[in-house]
């Protein structure tokens, strides 16, 4: 675990070593600034991967594998169902959000395309996490190990190339690259040891189902083609889309989908 947590914290930093040696300061400072707005999808992420290992640990330790496979599609569920929209929304929106927030143009369009790849990035990050707890819950940390090693093997001459040709935005986009192997190669290794037949089932529930909920509800939004014509008017849009996204990812996903009846059922009664 301790191996685990030093790679950790050397995967999320070496970007900035590497970016502080190679970009102007004014670029560097634009970099550090988009990833400051991922901060609210890895809180999420982080807050769910507490709060369910202990209970992911007391399910293996009492080899109660029909609720611990129940608790690991529900929670992945209701994660994916809040991250993929939020994530979905800052990502489309951007440069919309940066003005709200700053009010700074040259500011906000140095910066949204960093966001764009960074907060992908991130959301892909926070999808992982849910199997994460389930391995060590297992007590297995070897694959930990093993992924933020050969990540990190992988990260930095890819940065160190993609920078010098492409700026800040190279290295950014080396971060989904990175995410996207975690999601793509990771999972499937670990459910080659872990609750091995329910590998595809977590794919389709947790990325296909609420992914396609939200660029449905995204594409509705893009046919009104609403004008944002001020920032009130750009404010109501942003949060109708999430508000939108997540009430479309949450009836098209199997567990949320079913939580949200039974919440409704029992306000009727």
């Amino acid at each position: 675990m301790g191996i685990t947590g030093i790679l950790a914290i050397v995967l999320t930093q070496i970007d900035k070593i590497i970016l502080i040696k190679l970009l102007p300061l004014n670029e560097f400072g634009y970099y550090v600034f988009a990833s400051s707005i991922t901060l609210a999808i890895l809180v999420i992420s982080t807050t769910f991967y507490s709060s369910l290992f202990p209970r992911f640990s007391q399910l293996v330790k009492n080899n109660d594998v029909v609720k611990l496979i129940d608790l690991y599609h529900g929670s992945s569920q209701v994660l994916a169902v809040i991250i993929i929209p939020l994530s979905s929304v800052i990502t489309v929106f951007s440069f919309q959000i940066l003005m709200l927030w700053t009010g700074d143009e040259v500011l906000s369009n140095n910066t949204y395309i960093l966001v764009k790849f960074l907060v992908i990035g991130s959301a892909l990050n926070s999808l992982v996490f849910i199997p994460y707890a389930l391995q060590i819950a297992y007590g297995w940390t070897k694959l930990a190990v093993w992924q933020n090693f050969i990540a990190i093997i992988i990260l930095v001459p890819l940065m160190l190339i993609f920078t010098k040709r492409y700026g800040a935005e190279g290295a950014a986009f080396i971060w989904v690259i990175l995410n996207f192997g975690y999601l793509v190669v990771g999972v499937p290794i670990m459910h080659l040891k872990l609750l091995p037949t329910e590998k595809w089932r977590w794919y389709r529930s947790t990325v296909v189902i609420p992914l396609i909920a939200t660029i449905g509800s995204m594409g509705l939004y893009k046919l009104i083609n609403l004008k944002m014509e001020s920032p009130s008017s750009a404010l109501f849009q942003i949060t109708a889309v999430l508000i939108i996204s997540w009430c479309f990812a949450a009836l098209a996903t199997p567990y949320t989908r079913r939580l949200s009846i039974n919440y409704v059922m029992a306000r009727i009664r």
